[in-house]
């Protein structure tokens, strides 16, 4: 059993959803221009597990980065649609929706790209994580949307309680450690 799998019998941690809704906040979007430099949607620094996201957009080159301790991953709806597809695999990134135009109620027309981050495993983080956007040159676009993104994560809210829940877990049940059995926090 790993540290993830025992998190139900362990103290100090509890489940977070970072979720930012543009639409709802009464824009269109946040505005992502055409340029080198990357905007950060949201960061924060913490210990925990990322379970998953997402992020919807307007336009197949706008850019998703993500940034786990340092190591980033990239995607935008063209390059997951045309490498990887649009329906839940093993890679852990699909597109959900693909749509290049359609009517609204207001009978506008919009493009919609749906990006679903979704890995086998959660992933660990010790410090500090970065959800940001990048148009690329290829768009005809001068600008795009970020409608909106979440992400679902497990927190450890409290390192002292999360380390002594972990303690007496194992002082609790004698499970061997690195070949000793350990009962009552003495090996046997």
């Amino acid at each position: 059993m790993n540290l993830f799998e025992m998190l139900p019998l362990l103290e100090g941690w509890k489940y977070h959803a970072e979720v930012f809704d543009y639409i709802d906040e009464g824009y269109v979007g946040k505005t992502i221009n055409k340029s080198d430099r990357t905007e950060i949607l949201k960061s924060d620094e913490g210990k925990g597990w990322v379970l998953g996201g997402t992020g919807v957009v307007s336009d197949k080159y706008l850019d998703i980065i993500f940034e786990i301790d340092g190591n980033e991953t990239t995607f935008s709806p063209y390059s997951v649609n045309s490498s990887i597809g649009t329906n839940p695999n093993n890679f852990a990134v699909w597109v959900a929706s693909y749509i290049n135009s359609f009517e609204t109620q207001s009978g506008t027309v919009s493009d919609y790209y749906s990006l679903v981050y979704s890995p086998a495993y959660p992933i660990p983080f010790k410090s500090k994580w970065v959800i940001s956007a990048r148009l690329r040159p290829t768009s005809s676009s001068s600008s795009a949307y970020v409608y909106g993104y979440a992400l679902a994560m497990i927190l450890i809210d409290d390192e002292e309680m999360f380390k002594d829940s972990i303690k007496q877990l194992y002082e609790d049940t004698g499970i061997r450690v690195g070949g000793i059995s350990i009962y009552g926090g003495v090996p046997v």
